[in-house]
């Protein structure tokens, strides 16, 4: 998704390129011949403006990034990472990443885009998305229209002369290629986006993270992991409190049977409508260009009621089911934000699980030991190195940890 160019303007126009030439040639070189009717055209027209204004939007509106002066306060109904940029000297909201390229935090980073000379954020995303929606409609209506030429050029093969009908053909076929190639690339994209977003409520960057957290999972490494999260999240020693020890080992035990979905919960997904309004603003803001997202980072992002744990109580149950609460209410990425030693701290942990329990519990090792046969080498992989199926690492969405 991050490409190099040796002059970052080359990204911004070679679009500009394509969009003139597809727009504006096509009528030059073709629909003066056979012309299009003058609402067609008009619609048309109206459409390229439209694409202007997007792109044009899309390029400048900046994708937020973390007031430094402002502490990020932690809620005390939801839980999330202390997180400190070392290159902006300032506190990570969280859903915050530095862009190795704009060399800024950006608040609810999607990916660093290259045709925009800018992120894709929290207050860029929803001029982006009616950017890529733009696309999409004068592409379709030109492939639409250039199919109609196709169809008249065929009808119409012995009224010209064969030369004039073979340099018609090329300059048609060259079109009708690159416009397919723009819609169906574009349209990826646009879906990808409408999938993560609106569907599920992550961000490309999330759906990597989740992607590595089921990787773990399926290894038998991301429990150990979890639970020593909710000891430090949520200040519980298991050291001194052999009920703990104990309803930590039966989550061990459990865990070996489920899948990640069963004790993971991505916080930030509250349902197709309201994803919506997270990333692209309230419902009367979702088709003016100037529309964004109204989310304020500082106070928080909104969170569904499977993140809510009520930490201000003073005696916390010690039970199974309230340790699966503890877990699933996690801050996002509930593995952590840098896991370093994966096996050395997991080794670590299991054996003072092993040591907090009382002398008399009937113990299992293997729910103790790590697993060794590890399938998918990736798991040797730190954090920033690691890749998803599709080969992208954090660096490919322009990450920089």
């Amino acid at each position: 998704m991050v490409k190099t160019f040796r002059k970052p303007w080359f990204g911004i126009a070679i679009p500009c390129a394509i969009i003139g030439f597809l727009g504006y040639g096509s009528q030059l070189m073709i629909f003066n011949k056979y012309p299009l009717e003058e609402n067609q055209r008009k619609i048309f027209n109206l459409e390229l403006f439209a694409l202007w204004i997007s792109y044009y939007l899309a390029i400048i509106t900046p994708p937020g990034s973390p007031d430094k002066e402002t502490n990020v306060q932690q809620n005390n109904r939801y839980k999330i990472w202390n997180n400190y940029c070392e290159k902006c000297m300032c506190q990570k909201p969280e859903r915050t990443h530095h862009c190795k390229t704009c060399n800024v935090c950006v608040l609810a980073m999607d990916h660093h885009c290259p045709w925009t000379m800018n992120c894709v954020g929290l207050y860029n995303f929803a001029p982006f998305m009616r950017f890529l929606f733009c696309i999409l409609l004068s592409t379709s209506t030109l492939l639409w229209y250039l199919g109609k030429q196709w169809s008249m050029l065929y009808k119409l093969r012995n009224s010209y002369s064969l030369s004039l009908q073979y340099l018609d053909v090329a300059v048609l076929l060259i079109m009708s290629v690159l416009d397919f190639l723009v819609l169906f690339s574009i349209g990826a994209l646009f879906f990808r986006c409408v999938n993560n977003e609106f569907l599920r409520g992550m961000t490309q960057i999330e759906t990597w993270e989740m992607d590595r957290i089921e990787t773990l999972a399926l290894n038998d490494k991301l429990m150990p992991l979890l639970l020593m999260n909710v000891s430090s999240v949520f200040n519980v020693d298991i050291s001194k409190n052999e009920q703990w020890a104990v309803v930590y080992y039966n989550l061990l035990k459990k865990s070996k049977r489920w899948f990640a979905n069963d004790y993971v919960s991505f916080p930030y997904d509250n349902g197709f409508f309201e994803n919506i309004s997270t990333f692209m603003g309230p419902l009367y803001s979702w088709f003016i260009p100037w529309g964004k997202s109204s989310v304020n980072p500082s106070i928080g992002f909104p969170k569904n009621d499977v993140a809510k744990i009520e930490i201000e109580e003073e005696s916390v149950p010690i039970d199974d089911n309230h340790l699966i609460d503890l877990v699933l209410s996690l801050p996002w990425p509930p593995e952590g934000l840098k896991q370093e030693k994966i096996n050395e701290k997991t080794e670590d942990f299991l054996d003072l699980v092993k040591d907090s329990l009382p002398e008399e519990f009937d113990i299992d090792e293997k729910y103790l030991q790590i697993n060794k046969k590890v399938v998918d080498q990736r798991l040797y992989l730190n954090r920033n190195e690691y890749y998803n199926e599709f080969g992208e690492d954090l660096s490919y969405f322009g990450v920089e940890e």
